[in-house]
């Protein structure tokens, strides 16, 4: 039996002011987009520090923010619109810089 893909995600770091692209994941399956951008941002530990990330609403996770503060990066994703009153300290600071 012949199984066809019908699916494929792709979460991509680019450093906007080159244009190249530092890491990638590609993922099969469907889930959610805080489980390739970990993998990426483990993976950036031997680059410099203070770098600024920007995400988009699908990264908005404390988990995410704590990882990259940790490396000494700065990561900013707007919180998700559901999140009424955000939990986290990383998420509340995203949240009062609106």
């Amino acid at each position: 039996m012949i199984q066809i893909c019908l699916y494929a995600k792709a979460d991509i770091l680019i450093d906007s002011e080159t244009m190249l692209v530092h890491d990638f994941v590609l993922r099969m399956k469907p889930g959610h987009d805080v489980i390739g951008a970990k993998t990426v941002f483990q993976r950036l530990k031997h680059k410099n520090r203070g770098i600024l990330i920007l995400g988009g609403k699908g990264y908005d996770s404390e988990k995410l923010h704590k990882l990259v503060n940790s490396l000494g990066n700065i990561f900013c994703a707007p919180v998700r619109n559901k999140s009424k009153k955000p939990k986290g300290f990383y998420r509340l600071r995203a949240r009062k810089k609106r």
